[in-house]
Order: structure tokens, then sequence, then C-alpha cells
């Protein structure tokens, strides 16, 4: 009896050291995570606004993000938002965090939200954008655009 419970006590603490180098390491990567994908949050909302690029855009874009937004569509849409907002004025930052997710059978992925501000000439707007890592590198996967002045703009042309 004596041997299994301390068969038992070092199987226990050998999962408890397991599980704590687990969260360990992935509470270190995901801090790396973050501070990376921030950094690529702010590069690409300036690269992309400045001057209202959807090429900027589309090459830092996921296929799934290409596939559901035609060019067309895209260029309608920065027209709109480059009309009612005009230009950068002053990028404000951004905040959020990366989530890695693993899976059996599915393996890891590595996602980011960030939502991200910025005030132009005729007002300012909130951006919401969701990203992927893939290979390595990061990508947009969702780009969104908040704006009393884009709402009004775009209500204003379909009136």
């Amino acid at each position: 009896m004596r041997k299994v419970l301390y068969v038992l006590g070092a199987l226990f603490l050998v999962l408890i050291v397991g599980v704590g180098t687990l969260v360990g390491v992935t509470a270190y990567k995901g801090a790396a995570l973050d501070k990376e994908s921030a950094r690529y949050v702010d590069d690409a909302v300036v690269s992309i606004v400045a001057h209202w690029n959807k090429g900027e855009l589309l090459s830092r874009a996921t296929p799934g993000f290409k596939k559901v937004t035609s060019a067309d569509q895209l260029a309608s849409f920065f027209d709109a938002v480059s009309g009612a907002l005009g230009p950068l004025v002053d990028y404000e930052g951004s905040k959020g965090e990366a989530t890695i997710k693993t899976m059996i059978g599915s393996g890891t992925t590595i996602t980011a939200v960030y939502k991200a501000r910025a005030k132009f000439q005729k007002g300012t707007a909130e951006f919401t954008l969701t990203l992927v890592k893939v290979d390595d590198i990061w990508m947009i996967d969702g780009f969104h655009v908040g704006s009393d002045q884009v709402m009004t703009n775009v209500i204003g042309r379909g009136s």
C-alpha cells in the first residue's frame, strides 16, 4: 500500500510540474505574441489608412478575406470612408491581444483581435482588426471601420 501511495504521489508531482511548465511557457509565448501582433496592427493601420490604400490592406489580407471581398467592393468602401473622414491626422494606437488555441487533430491556431483609434481631418474612427498568424506571418482576416462620419456619408449617398 505504501509503495502505491509513493508512486501515485510521484505521478501527481510530475503532473503538477508538467502543467506548471506548460502554463509558464504559454504565458511567455503569449506575451511575446501580444507585443508582435500589436506592432503589426499599428504598422498595418497607419499604412492602410494614411492614404486609404486598398493595396496595403490586400497585401496583408488572408486568402479567406480576399475570397469574400472583391477589389470593387473594397474600392467603393475606401472611397466612401476616405470621403467621409479625409486624411489621417493622428493615430492613437491599438489595444488587444493574441490567443493561442491548440486542438488535438487540428493543430495550433494563433489569432489576435485589436481595436485601434485614429483622428482624421473630418472626424474619428475606431478600427477592429482580426489577425491570423499563418506560417509565422501575421495576416488580416477582418478589417472593420466604425465611425459616425462614415455612417452619415454612406446614408447621405443612398438618398
